[in-house]
């Protein structure tokens, strides 16, 4: 303050002012929800799915606006820490906005319990048109805390996250993002699991938890698990245009582009 010129007593009236703002922000009433899409029938329907991925740092509110502005039909948010989300109004407001007229939403969380994440599903039903489970994240920060990526060798605890977002939720969509396995075997076996466990669609990512981005993503994993499940499948990786889900390998009904 004395760089700028000021008083410490106009810092501190500020600084007063600004915590009465804030207890007054909490008290208010939340806005009013958000009209509901049916995301799962939009995925079922004959013309392509365009969906903006969940990405780091990137997929907030005015990111996906410009999105949804140039055709996305379905918006993720970034991934959010359930724990520290279900704790912290601070968390809450750090990491999540929108708006009644934003379009088709999925708010992704990172989770290591069933109840965390289910209370988090709570939280958000009113804003959002669904739940989705980070099971794929291969940072190693996640990996080591038992996220992301490493849930993957936990599909009963993935499963029961599914029952407890639907069941806490009141019957909100749960899907889950996965990566492929060491074997095609595995990664089919997984998606029939979360499949059984009430997931309205599933989310591939064509490589590894160990492979990096400079490998191309596989498509054969998804054309085996979109053919050993009744559930949406939708394709993540390598897509970076709406060209890149028509061209190629590819070809396909509903991807993330991101």
């Amino acid at each position: 303050y004395k760089r700028q010129g000021l008083h410490q007593t106009d810092v501190t009236r500020w600084c007063v002012t600004a915590t009465l703002f804030s207890r007054r922000m909490d008290e208010t009433e939340h806005p009013p929800p958000r009209q509901r899409h049916d995301i799962v029938e939009l995925l079922e329907s004959a013309k392509p799915t365009y969906i903006q991925a969940p990405m780091v740092r990137y997929s907030r509110l005015p990111f996906r606006k410009l999105c949804q502005r140039w055709g996305v039909d379905v918006a993720y948010s970034h991934m959010i820490l359930a724990d520290s989300f279900t704790k912290s109004q601070f968390a809450r407001d750090a990491e999540f906005a929108t708006e009644p007229e934003e379009g088709p939403l999925v708010v992704q969380f990172a989770a290591q319990c069933g109840v965390t994440v289910g209370q988090a599903a709570v939280l958000v039903r009113p804003y959002c048109d669904a739940v989705d489970l980070n099971c794929g994240c291969p940072q190693r920060w996640a990996m080591k805390e038992g996220l992301g990526a490493a849930l993957m060798t936990k599909p009963e605890l993935v499963r029961d996250m599914v029952q407890q977002v639907r069941n806490q939720a009141d019957g909100l969509p749960c899907t889950v993002k996965i990566r492929c396995l060491k074997s095609d075997q595995a990664t089919v076996d997984f998606a029939r699991q979360m499949e059984a466990a009430g997931a309205a669609w599933i989310t591939v990512h064509g490589r590894t938890p160990a492979q990096r981005s400079t490998t191309p993503a596989s498509i054969e994993p998804l054309k085996l698990v979109r053919a050993a499940v009744a559930v949406p499948v939708v394709h993540n990786g390598d897509v970076f245009s709406r060209r890149d889900g028509h061209c190629g390998p590819y070809e396909l009904e509903r991807f993330n582009a991101g």
